[in-house]
């Protein structure tokens, strides 16, 4: 019987960092061993439920606000949610762990320096802004504020997906002895470098 040490797996970092890929990367691992979870992705709640959203500070408050409540409600039903969402500012992860408060979460920041996301640019955001045409872009002209060192810190600029799975994994389910104590706490002190 596998459970899970954590409800929510709520995954942040620059654009381009890599978020959804390691998001999709734990959601296929979870299925390979028979169990469900629910992936949100910044850019797909940005198609449906949050296309009204533009990138302002309180749309970006908003649908973070947004994601968290799925997340919280799909906790309280028992299934594992997985969360990519650049989250960039502590406001926005203030507003999230209120919402979270009464859950179990791996806050988990996929880190990757600016140059490589610039060089990634997966979703050409970075062109975007470089002509002109996209303004406010975290990481460019927006701000991205460096998490606290209690979140699980992922180089994702230096390890690879299978790599960086692992991590997320070892901590879901306790594997790793090291950094990681009964009862889903996780401790980075605690890990062995």
């Amino acid at each position: 019987m596998h459970t899970f040490n954590y409800k929510v797996v709520w995954i942040l970092g620059l654009p381009s960092a890599g978020k959804s890929t390691l998001a999709r990367s734990l959601q296929v691992r979870i299925h390979e061993i028979g169990l469900g979870c629910l992936m949100l992705d910044g850019d797909e709640l940005r198609a449906g439920l949050s296309k009204n959203l533009g990138f302002s500070a309180s749309d970006r408050e908003e649908n973070i606000r947004r994601a968290a409540e799925i997340a919280h409600l799909s906790a309280k039903s028992g299934i594992l949610s997985v969360a990519a969402f650049i989250t960039p500012q502590e406001v926005h992860r203030n507003v999230a762990q209120f919402i979270l408060k009464d859950v179990p979460v791996l806050w988990v920041w996929a880190k990757c320096s600016r140059e490589v996301c610039y060089q990634r640019d997966v979703k050409g955001l970075y062109r975007k802004h470089a002509n002109g045409h996209l303004s406010n872009l975290t990481g460019a002209d927006g701000e991205f504020e460096d998490p606290p060192s209690s979140f699980l810190q992922i180089d994702t600029e230096n390890n690879d997906i299978e790599d960086s799975t692992n991590l997320i994994w070892n901590q879901l389910f306790c594997l790793d002895k090291p950094g990681c104590e009964r009862g889903g706490t996780f401790r980075q002190d605690k890990v062995l470098r």
